[in-house]
């Protein structure tokens, strides 16, 4: 069962008495939120630094030994689904931004409070991918390419640390739509064979 302790105050004896941080509680149990978040963040500060510079407004076309090739295109809009943050105009969270705006705000170095981020999803698959996201933004570091094992994502491509999550566009073309620090055998679909990968190249779009 998870549980969630959120931070404030309680009053004991005539005092205000400060609790715990806000600590989500799971398999490996307790963890920090807010520290997470925190460096989450930092890892997304540095990442989208390196996304700017080699994947933005370009794509990827991955040449694998079998004849295998697809292109994957990469917009500003798809960062924040690699670093697994929901980004919110205020502390309440009671409107979410686009995924852009995180990016945006990112690149521009802007101090983003803890408090207006969330994970997307599995609070504990944050820093997992916080981990290995700089690395992930270097595509000449895919060794193969796997058919999805989770029905949400067609394709990942990856290697033995890390895989990117690929939704398909209507021409074709792949898009990233997750992160996840797991080797690319952990993530293929059973009885599906793993796509070695021969040549990686950037284009213009």
């Amino acid at each position: 069962m998870q549980k969630t302790v959120k931070h404030g105050f309680s009053s004991q004896g005539g005092h205000l008495a400060q609790m715990s941080p806000p600590l989500f509680f799971g398999k490996g149990g307790a963890v920090n939120i807010t520290k997470m978040k925190e460096y989450a963040l930092a890892q997304a500060h540095a990442a989208a630094l390196l996304y700017h510079e080699r994947l933005e407004g370009r794509a990827t076309r991955i040449h694998c030994e079998d004849g295998l090739a697809l292109v994957i295109v990469w917009d500003e809009g798809n960062f924040a689904h690699l670093c697994g943050l929901d980004y919110y105009l205020d502390d309440s969270k009671r409107r979410r931004l686009p995924p852009r705006k995180l990016y945006e705000d990112l690149l521009k170095g802007r101090r983003i409070s803890p408090k207006r981020v969330s994970p997307h999803g599995d609070v504990q698959w944050l820093k997992k991918k916080a981990d290995v996201l700089t690395d992930a933004m270097d595509m000449s570091k895919v060794t193969h390419v796997v058919v999805s094992g989770n029905s949400r994502i067609v394709l990942y491509a990856g290697n033995e640390v890390w895989c990117i999550g690929l939704g398909r566009m209507r021409d074709e073309r792949y898009y990233p739509q997750s992160l996840i620090k797991k080797s690319f055998d952990e993530v293929r679909k059973t009885g599906t064979i793993a796509h070695t990968v021969a040549a990686v190249e950037t284009l213009k779009l």
